[in-house]
C-alpha cells in the first residue's frame, strides 16, 4: 500500500472557475493533502478563447499527471461528465467522487443525461441565458443566487457571481471518449436542496452507476455554502 499521502483533484463545473474551491482548498491542505484545482478552458469571456468537453479533460489529466499521489479525482456538476472521460484508463486516479454532477453514459452527452428526467430546474428561459451569436450559456442575470447560491453568505454569493463566465455551448452536445465509473469506485453526493440539477436526477444517475451514496441538505453549491462539510468528507476518503 502507498504511504504517499493522496492528491486531491477537485474540477469546477459549468461557468466557474478554480476559485470555486477557494474555501475548501486551506482545509483539505491542513490535513495534510495535496489539492490541486485544474481550469477548464471550455469556460471564458470570448468564444475565440473557449475549448470544449474534451480540451477541458486534457486539463484534468494534466492536473492528474502532476500529482505527488494516488488521486481522489472529484468533479462538481458539469465537471463530473469531465473527470469521468479524464479518469478512464488512467491509474493513478483510485476513487472518483462526483458533486452533484452530470455523469452521461456512453453515446450520451450532458444535454442528453439533462433530459433523462422531466423536471428541469434549469434551462433555456428558465434561469438559462443563450447567446446564439457566441454559441455559450451562462445563468440568467439576477437569477444566480436562486440557481446557484441560496444557502450562501451573501458576501460569498456576490464575490462568486462577479466571476462567472461564459462556457462554450458545445461541450453540452459532445459525447465522452471514456467512461470511468466503469472501473473505478465512485461516490456521488446527492445535494437535496439543489435548484439547478434536479436531486431527482441525482439519484437516478448515482443508481445506474452503483456508485455508493450521500445526501447532503444543501444546493448546488456546497464547496461555499458549507466548506467544511466538503472537505472533512472528502480528506476521510482520501485518508481511505
Amino acid at each position: 500500500m502507498s504511504t504517499t499521502p493522496a492528491t486531491v483533484v477537485l474540477v469546477h463545473g459549468s461557468w466557474h472557475g478554480p476559485w470555486a474551491w477557494e474555501q475548501v482548498v486551506p482545509l483539505l491542505e491542513a490535513e495534510g493533502l495535496q489539492v490541486l484545482t485544474p481550469r477548464l478552458p471550455s469556460m471564458g469571456a470570448t468564444r475565440e478563447e473557449r475549448g470544449d468537453l474534451h480540451d477541458d479533460a486534457a486539463a484534468v489529466q494534466q492536473a492528474i499527471a502532476e500529482a505527488t499521489g494516488p488521486v481522489l479525482l472529484v468533479g462538481h456538476s458539469y465537471g463530473g461528465a469531465v473527470i469521468t472521460e479524464a479518469a478512464a484508463g488512467d491509474p493513478r486516479v483510485h476513487h472518483l467522487v462526483y458533486l452533484c454532477s452530470l455523469v452521461p453514459e456512453e453515446e450520451e452527452s450532458v444535454f442528453d443525461t439533462l433530459a433523462l428526467v422531466d423536471e428541469v430546474l434549469v434551462g433555456p428561459g428558465n434561469g438559462l441565458a443563450i447567446d446564439d451569436a457566441e454559441f455559450s450559456h451562462r445563468p440568467e442575470p439576477g437569477k444566480e443566487v436562486a440557481i446557484l447560491y441560496h444557502d450562501c453568505d451573501p458576501a460569498d454569493a456576490a464575490a462568486a457571481i462577479a466571476r462567472l463566465l461564459p462556457q462554450n455551448a458545445v461541450s453540452g452536445t459532445q459525447e465522452l471518449r471514456g467512461i470511468a465509473w466503469r472501473e473505478k469506485p465512485s461516490t456521488y453526493v446527492v445535494c437535496t436542496d439543489d435548484h439547478t440539477i434536479s436531486p431527482s436526477l441525482q439519484r437516478l444517475l448515482a443508481a445506474r452507476m452503483g456508485a455508493a451514496v450521500s445526501e447532503w441538505p444543501t444546493s448546488h453549491s456546497p464547496m461555499l455554502s458549507q466548506p467544511a462539510l466538503v472537505a472533512g468528507f472528502l480528506a476521510d476518503l482520501a485518508r481511505a
